[in-house]
């Protein structure tokens, strides 16, 4: 692959463990009551980012990038203190420039990426990406989705921080029986 457009991010790979972060982005109350929320209402939105505001703030030594399809919601007010507190940390940023960085490509550059239940996700499992689905609204755990049976899955920040730091500082993200089932 051509990488030159990604410099900055295999640069920043030399000083951080980078996580690349895929979030849903809001839709309409229709679409809610019709899929539940899965992550798609707003509250969830803001709260997927201030989560992982959280986890930059917890490990200083990651690089966090935010990735979403679409971004224009982002300038809805509800969203403007979070953006600003985001703003001022310096190992943590939201792609706000879709077209420019891919998010195949960053999923290939992450050590570690973070998300909601999407294709994109699945896919970088299937090539052996180290990925954990955060499901705090509990839509993806009260699933038969084979991914339940790998845990990968966290609900909240506490089991984030501890999955985190057992890739880290243990090198454990699946147990042998997880890894024959890959």
């Amino acid at each position: 692959k051509d990488l030159r457009r990604y410099k900055r991010y295999v640069e920043l790979k030399k000083k951080y463990f980078l996580v690349v972060c895929y979030g849903y982005f809001p839709v309409d109350d229709f679409l809610v009551g019709i899929n539940g929320d899965c992550g798609i209402l707003s509250t969830s939105v803001l709260h997927f980012l201030d989560t992982v505001k959280q986890l930059a703030d917890y490990f200083p030594g990651l690089y966090f990038v935010i990735r979403f399809k679409e971004t224009s919601f982002l300038a809805e007010p509800l969203y403007e203190k979070l953006i600003h507190e985001i703003e001022k940390v310096n190992n943590i940023e939201i792609t706000m420039n879709l077209k420019r960085y891919n998010s195949y490509t960053m999923a290939h550059l992450a050590d570690l990426i973070i998300g909601k239940q999407t294709s994109l996700m699945e896919e970088a499992l299937s090539v052996g990406k180290k990925v954990l689905f955060y499901d705090n609204e509990g839509w993806l755990t009260s699933t038969h989705y084979i991914v339940n049976s790998l845990n990968i899955v966290e609900k909240d920040l506490p089991g984030l921080k501890n999955r985190i730091s057992d890739i880290l500082y243990q090198g454990k993200y699946l147990s042998a029986d997880q890894e024959a089932l890959m």
